[in-house]
């Protein structure tokens, strides 16, 4: 695997980042889907939700191509976390989880340009990068990791709270 020279690397001999702005800037986004979809529900507007999609859209895009400290949720989230002990987790399977999310959304913005705005591939796109973002921000699980653990020979080896060890 090529190094990342804008990411530490430690034993493990792959990139690193820290686990928690990741979980705030889920957080922010959570809450900015969280902000769209009551003024859809209240005023059947779609503006909003089309909006954060492409924000999504830019900000993961900027995480997997140029690098996550210039993507503005993270930016954000690491003024909450300056102080803190990092928490490292293996890039690979974050950056994995980052791809994922943004088919989710290139995705919906395709499917509501085919087939309008209240279609069920849209719908349940939404509810799936709603969950996502839950899972991430709450809990700690990230969805994308555990499917990138699954699909790839090569198994992470720095997952959160040591969520990739064997348990025997």
């Amino acid at each position: 695997m090529k190094v990342d020279a804008r990411y530490p690397v430690f034993e493990h001999g792959i990139p690193v980042i820290d686990e928690r702005p990741i979980r705030i800037a889920a957080g922010i986004l959570f809450g900015l889907i969280g902000i769209a979809v009551i003024n859809l529900i209240l005023t059947g507007d779609f503006t909003p939700i089309f909006w954060f999609v492409g924000f999504i859209s830019v900000d993961l895009s900027i995480r997997i191509f140029i690098g996550a400290r210039f993507s503005p949720t993270i930016a954000l989230a690491e003024l909450f976390t300056k102080n803190g002990t990092p928490q490292w987790v293996g890039l690979p399977q974050k950056r994995f989880a980052w791809m994922l999310g943004l088919f989710l959304a290139v995705v919906m913005v395709v499917s509501t340009q085919l087939m309008g705005e209240r279609n069920p591939i849209a719908s349940l796109t939404c509810m799936a990068c709603v969950l996502l973002l839950m899972y991430e921000a709450f809990f700690g699980v990230c969805v994308g990791c555990t499917v990138y653990a699954k699909l790839f020979p090569s198994k992470p080896t720095v997952c959160a709270d040591g969520s990739c060890e064997v348990k025997v």
